[in-house]
């Protein structure tokens, strides 16, 4: 078992996750250290149908760290305990089944949802000017209009979901996030980023 120990002696001990709530704020709340300054999270669910499948992800984000090329990455936040196939498995393999018929909607509420967010709409209001797009509806298009790309943010990411995700045929990335803790339930975290340090620009 793996312990993390502070520069004082204090230990933190693996923390288990016992519900998605949790685990999805953990997400929402490290959100620019997971991937990245230049992307923006939106954290909303919303059933979205497409294909006469209707999906519910746990969250979206855009991504404009290269600014002439944004890309939407459909994100599913997922703890461990549930079934690699039956759940996250057949959750993904819907999104991707649905996802051309259901871009109109999804870019109708993101537009919504970034409008809600000063700080999101002046973030992307920028990277439009960056990548000298004619207005933000034509960048948000070009992010939304493109080939499916997913992320897993799951607190351990075991080989059976990677070979459950492998045999989808779709752009689906795995990012593992764990929690330790100390005596006093204060938290560090160890995660993957979207991207190295040395990729972004």
């Amino acid at each position: 078992m793996a312990i993390l120990s502070d520069t004082q002696g204090k230990l933190f001990r693996p923390f288990t996750f016992s519900s998605e709530k949790d685990f999805e704020a953990c997400v929402v709340q490290l959100a620019d250290q997971i991937f990245g300054s230049s992307t923006i999270y939106i954290d909303v669910k919303r059933r979205v149908k497409g294909n006469d499948i209707v999906t519910i992800p746990d969250g979206y984000l855009i991504d404009t760290t290269e600014p002439s090329s944004p890309k939407l990455f459909i994100v599913e936040n997922e703890i461990v305990s549930h079934d690699p196939f039956k759940h996250i498995g057949i959750q993904m393999l819907r999104f991707v089944t649905s996802f051309e018929d259901a871009q109109l909607s999804v870019r109708n509420f993101l537009m919504e949802e970034l409008a809600k967010q000063k700080n999101n709409l002046e973030q992307f209001e920028q990277a439009a000017r960056d990548a000298g797009s004619r207005n933000i509806d034509a960048y948000l298009d070009q992010a939304v209009y493109g080939d499916f790309r997913g992320l897993v943010v799951i607190d351990e990411a075991r080989p059976e979901l990677h070979k459950v995700l492998e045999k989808i045929n779709a752009n689906i990335s795995v990012l593992e996030l764990k929690a330790f803790e100390d005596d006093q339930k204060q938290r560090l975290y160890l995660f993957d980023t979207l991207y190295d340090e040395e990729e972004e620009p």
